[in-house]
């Protein structure tokens, strides 16, 4: 965002309350200016006569100018000062997100003023986890995911879709969350729903450990990350989930989201085998290709004989969501918590970690073992804490509810 910041000024609690700053000068694109504004300044601007005009003069409001003798201002930031210089103050909505297009599809650039300021001091992400955590209006904000997307740095992470519609189905899930890989995704749908733990299949332990250490940093903790190695089966390269099954929740998962491992590595389909009998609701990243969506329908199609059969519910570009027929039954102790019933404390689980009946130390709160498997055991005789709703995306929920 083109745009000059009086010196010194940021976007203190008061600017971001008001939704908008005070700067020194500003595009005029999509600039609101009053007549007052262009009164004062035709007073005392420079006229011209049109071309066969004998009664009218024109002043000129929006000319360049050469400052100083060295360099020539744009008219735009030229009226700004113009506009200062006559006592009048210039604001922008720093959250207004405006884009320059040419003359094909292509972007050439999109933003907003806060975004830029943000991507500058490295809080784009803080900001982002925050306004999902208060539940600050972000599942209408859909230019907060490409906010994200963008700071994250990562081509290969989810897209601003995948993010909003995994991180808006979190929110609403009301059990822990299976993911294949993990990232940026898992960060914001464990930020969207801090009362169930997001667990993480993921073969590369440096990532693994990358991924927990930005969760930490961002205030967010109920993430779980199972480091598995990638294995051979009878369907393709796969996680090695052998050890990792005694880790699965008795009651399976709320939704499954199924992002790895990178395709290079190994097969995706085999999360379906592993995990369709035990989630409701899977979202699927990538499924723009022929091959991949062949591969998903077939699956579909040999579990078709369920009382009610897997369905291809949400399909676009690159997101397929996947409502397997299976319902999530919440544990006892929630059903209980919920309705008011006493049992116990509430506090989250302690995690600790196993590798058979050794108990082993975390590193980068990644589990590990000696075998390069291990898995996550909640300590006994706790309950999560109650669930608490929000409303999902009303796209998806729309469809859900089918």
């Amino acid at each position: 965002m083109p745009v000059r910041m009086l010196k010194g000024k940021t976007l203190g609690p008061a600017a971001l309350a008001s939704g908008i700053v005070e700067v020194e000068g500003l595009p005029t694109g999509f600039m609101c200016i009053t007549r007052h504004v262009l009164e004062t300044l035709a007073g005392a601007a420079v006229v011209f006569r049109g071309k066969g005009d004998l009664e009218h003069l024109t002043p000129i409001l929006f000319e360049r100018a050469l400052i100083d003798g060295v360099g020539r201002m744009s008219g735009d930031l030229y009226f700004c000062r113009k506009a200062r210089n006559a006592g009048l103050r210039v604001w922008a909505a720093h959250d207004v997100v405006l884009g320059h297009e040419p003359a094909g599809p292509e972007m050439i650039c999109k933003g907003s003023l806060g975004e830029g300021l943000r991507r500058q001091s490295g809080t784009s992400l803080k900001y982002v986890v925050d306004a999902i955590t208060k539940r600050t209006g972000w599942m209408a904000n859909r230019e907060l995911f490409r906010e994200a997307f963008e700071a994250y740095g990562n081509p290969y992470a989810a897209s601003p879709a995948v993010l909003a519609t995994a991180t808006a189905m979190a929110a609403n899930c009301d059990g822990p969350i299976i993911e294949a890989g993990c990232g940026l995704t898992t960060i914001l749908m464990a930020a969207a729903n801090p009362d169930h733990d997001v667990f993480c299949l993921e073969h590369e332990r440096k990532w693994a450990e990358q991924t927990d250490e930005l969760a930490k940093s961002l205030g967010v903790t109920n993430i779980r990350i199972m480091h598995v190695n990638m294995a051979p089966t009878a369907g393709g390269h796969w996680y090695d989930v052998r050890k990792a099954r005694q880790w699965y929740p008795e009651n399976g998962f709320a939704m499954g989201v199924l992002d790895g491992p990178p395709r290079k590595y190994g097969t995706r389909t085999l999360f379906l085998e592993e995990f369709g009998d035990k989630c409701p609701h899977i979202i699927i990243d990538d499924a723009d290709t022929a091959d991949y969506q062949s591969k998903i329908l077939k699956w579909c199609s040999w579990h078709a004989n369920r009382p009610s059969p897997p369905e291809v519910i949400l399909h676009e570009g690159r997101l397929m969501i996947i409502k397997t027929g299976i319902e999530y039954a919440k544990p006892q102790a929630e059903a209980e918590t919920e309705s008011g019933g006493q049992i116990g404390s509430t506090h989250r689980p302690r995690v600790r970690v196993t590798a058979g009946t050794k108990a082993l130390p975390t590193q980068h709160g990644v589990a590990q073992s000696d075998a390069g498997n291990a898995v996550l055991h909640r300590e006994s005789g706790t309950a999560d804490r109650a669930v608490s709703y929000t409303r999902v995306h009303p796209t998806v929920g729309q469809r859900l509810r089918r």
